[in-house]
């Protein structure tokens, strides 16, 4: 699951155009928008992320689905969202999980 999950978010260039539409990008730190929310997850599934910190973005996302249409890349964002956070949950995010339990 990982590797799909990893092969499907590497599509995306950073465009931006998916933040525009997000409920959430007016928080305070990059990783609150979709596009901090897919680098982050890169960095998580690459096994360079430490700290939960760097994963709040991640469960601030309301999975509303207004950023999907923006992506020219075509990434089901929310789903990549509920993805990463399933992963996180059965263990197979390493670090991540002890501080999220």
């Amino acid at each position: 699951m990982k590797g799909a999950l990893l092969r499907e978010i590497s599509r995306c260039s950073f465009c931006g155009f998916c933040e525009a539409a997000c409920p959430t990008r007016f928080m305070i730190k990059r990783n609150y928008t979709p596009r901090g929310r897919i680098n982050t997850i890169i960095f998580a599934l690459k096994n360079r992320l430490t700290t939960i910190e760097s994963v709040n973005g991640i469960f601030s996302c309301l999975e509303c689905g207004a950023c999907k249409p923006y992506c020219p890349a075509g990434i089901d964002i929310p789903r990549v969202i509920r993805e990463f956070r399933h992963l996180v949950r059965v263990e197979e995010v390493g670090v991540l999980t002890q501080e999220v339990k």
